[in-house]
């Protein structure tokens, strides 16, 4: 017997297939992640829309949209948990506040010892990230010099160490 080549369905017919799972996938995804399974319901059977072509007709479609309800949890998870670690980092505690204060300070010290023209070029180049060529530009210098004014600088930084 010989194997026939499986047609693909039309996009009408495959989004009525859809809509018709749709349902029984809502209880799955409620079943296993609980409130948020609607939220996991609705943008798999998005996705599972706008890949449509990538659905072979000769298989399931439950599977698949399982299979696309598994990613979409597995995304807005890693989501969540990179939410999560950002708001951490914003609620730093006191004492790390003081302690970033203090370098902060030890930093202000540290380049009130350098000549006012390294200071500016540590600075433009360093705190605003202008380039080179544009620090170079804006002081009327060779960029040759500026490289030589924040080796000098980085040199003089590094040797002030903790003594800043």
């Amino acid at each position: 017997m010989e194997a026939r080549p499986t047609m693909a369905p039309e996009p009408a017919e495959l989004e009525a297939r859809i809509a018709a799972d749709a349902p029984a996938l809502r209880d799955w995804l409620r079943r296993a992640c609980g409130p948020e399974g609607d939220d996991v319901a609705q943008e798999a059977l998005l996705r599972a829309l706008r890949s449509r072509a990538s659905f072979d007709p000769g298989r399931e479609l439950g599977p698949w949209l399982r299979t696309i309800a598994l990613h979409v949890l597995a995304d807005l998870r890693r989501e969540r948990a990179r939410l999560e670690t950002e708001l951490d980092a914003s609620r730093l505690p006191a004492r790390v506040a003081a302690d970033r204060l203090a370098e902060g300070e030890q930093l202000e010290r540290a380049l009130a010892r350098l000549a006012p023209l390294e200071r500016d070029i540590v600075l433009r180049f360093h705190g605003r990230g202008d380039s080179v060529r544009e620090i170079a530009r804006a002081l009327h210098m060779p960029e040759g010099t500026v490289k030589s004014h924040l080796h000098r600088s980085r040199r003089k930084l590094a040797g002030l160490g903790g003594d800043a």
